[in-house]
């Protein structure tokens, strides 16, 4: 749902009739996604799932806020699915929403896709893996089948050959709920860290659990900075959000997309909103010629640590 309605009182002033409003909706997410672009932040509400490098101070700062909730904090990746292929190629890769199963035999390729939203657990996951031909699956020791399939770590890829014949999936685990928010109006999110090496790899990094004896009170965990953590939560303004959007920032959106109804030039990247004739792309020009006025207004939207 895109920040305001093409019949946003904002817009009345344009005068635009309800056969553009397929137009104007194109414009809007377009100029919603500049927004973004320009904030360094994600402003419309929806619940998140991204990767952050902890700061050497303990810090992570969120993409998008006000925060509602911080659903999962996950700081380590354990193998858990092992995979086998017959076929002269085989490859799995994962992406945030699916796993691909790719074989080659006899130069003939086939590509079979597994989305997280059909097979939603890694057992359901596995079971489906081992129903596409030249693929097998077991899930590893240990490891709870009930887990989301989309605890997967993306970008995964792994070649299982005739010299290779099976690979494994890693998963994302550890530390849910072990966290604390400095204030829901800002993104920083702070996790405690050990200061012993030896008690924080005695175990082999991936075997680590934190020691309950050094966990400190406030709901924080014990990992270590600069490390990759995995977080859900959620966060921003509108789109039926706890906080509504903001009124000033309607005002730029109204404006920049009044500009954009009338005026195209400059128009530069890559990235498309709507579909058929009305499709729009937002680059930085655009916001170069919004009013000094409307521009301050985005710069105070960015995040600025005091």
């Amino acid at each position: 749902m895109p920040s305001i309605l093409w019949n946003d009182p904002l817009l009345a002033k344009f005068n635009f009739q309800p056969s553009q409003e397929a137009q104007i909706t194109a414009i809007i997410q377009a100029v919603d996604f500049a927004i973004d672009r320009e904030t360094k932040r994600n402003i419309l509400y929806n619940q998140w799932d991204r990767c952050f490098t902890m700061l050497g101070t303990g810090e992570i700062h969120l993409s998008s806020w006000p925060v509602e909730a911080v659903l999962r904090v996950m700081d380590r990746q354990i193998f858990c699915v092992q995979i086998a292929g017959t076929a002269t190629i085989n490859n799995v890769s994962t992406t945030t929403s699916s796993v691909i199963l790719t074989q080659i035999s006899g130069g003939i390729s086939t590509v079979t896709m597994l989305t997280y939203a059909a097979y939603p657990t890694l057992n359901a996951l596995v079971e489906a893996i081992n129903n596409v031909a030249t693929f097998s699956a077991t899930l590893g020791q240990s490891i709870d089948g009930d887990l989301p399939s989309s605890d997967l770590k993306a970008g995964q890829s792994v070649a299982i050959t005739t010299q290779t014949p099976t690979g494994a999936l890693a998963v994302w685990t550890g530390a849910p709920g072990s966290f604390g928010l400095a204030t829901p109006d800002l993104p920083i999110l702070n996790l405690f860290y050990g200061t012993q090496f030896g008690d924080r790899f005695a175990a082999g990094f991936n075997g680590y659990e934190p020691s309950p004896a050094r966990m400190h009170a406030g709901n924080q965990s014990e990992v270590w900075p600069y490390q990759k953590i995995r977080v859900v939560w959620t966060g921003g303004y509108g789109n039926d959000g706890p906080c509504p959007y903001p009124e000033d920032l309607a005002s730029v959106v109204a404006q920049m997309t009044g500009y954009m109804a009338t005026d195209r030039t400059g128009v530069i990247t890559s990235e498309n909103f709507g579909v058929g004739k009305y499709q729009y792309s937002v680059g930085q020009v655009q916001l170069d010629k919004l009013p000094l006025t409307y521009r301050k207004i985005l710069n105070s939207y960015k995040f600025r640590k005091v």
